[in-house]
């Protein structure tokens, strides 16, 4: 982790660290930004806020706070609350073709270090493009109470929409100029993810660290 200020408060079996302010980490394929973290060490609870968003390999989420769960230091689930977006880069040629999810709330599960689910609740939107195999290229718009997207191995096994699930088609023709059109209502991007800011910024403190050890 780095940051501009690091706390850190030991009170009987707790133990609690909050960073403050221009807040990077990185842990194995996850990045983070926030202004504010706190990290709850005995309950493996990471909480990130003001302005928090999270990458994890191809995704990145976006709300208004967003939980990192740990279970045997492992990722165990990451949840988002309020305004929250996830959004998936799958394809490098067709760089706006950006799969969506929306939500007052997501969910990303893990099994084994593998990502198993991704599930919205309330309010749950999603977009969808789809390459051509048997068919033209397309994309999906579905809008639900809740949308579960659901992972074997990896890869995406099951769509599941609950209560008034109501769905859109757009075959490539309707979207070929600009997909952006279809986008969701809450739609983020940010391109540069924190890896080498963060390895900037720790070869800095580790610089002046070697350099007051000298002095």
């Amino acid at each position: 982790v780095a940051c501009d200020t690091m706390e850190s408060f030991r009170m009987s079996d707790q133990e609690k660290y909050v960073f403050s302010r221009h807040v990077v980490l990185s842990r194995g394929n996850v990045f983070a930004k926030a202004d504010k973290m706190i990290y709850d060490k005995k309950n493996g609870r990471l909480e990130l806020t003001e302005v928090p968003i999270v990458w994890y390999d191809s995704t990145q989420l976006h709300a208004d706070s967003i939980i990192i769960n740990l279970v045997e230091n492992r990722i165990s689930n990451i949840h988002c609350y309020s305004n929250s977006l996830a959004a998936t880069r799958d394809d490098t040629l067709r760089l706006g073709w950006i799969n969506q999810i929306a939500g007052d709330e997501i969910k990303i599960e893990f099994l084994r270090g593998e990502l198993s689910a991704i599930k919205s609740f309330r309010n749950a939107k999603s977009l969808f493009f789809v390459p051509g195999e048997d068919s033209d290229d397309a994309a999906a718009r579905n809008s639900s109470d809740s949308i579960f997207i659901l992972f074997d191995e990896g890869e995406l096994s099951e769509f599941i929409g609950f209560e008034s699930n109501n769905g859109e088609y757009f075959p490539e023709n309707m979207f070929a100029g600009n997909p952006r059109e279809l986008y969701l209502p809450r739609f983020k991007w940010i391109d540069e993810k924190p890896g080498m800011e963060f390895l900037g910024r720790f070869q800095s403190i580790e610089q002046r660290r070697k350099k007051n050890h000298k002095n």
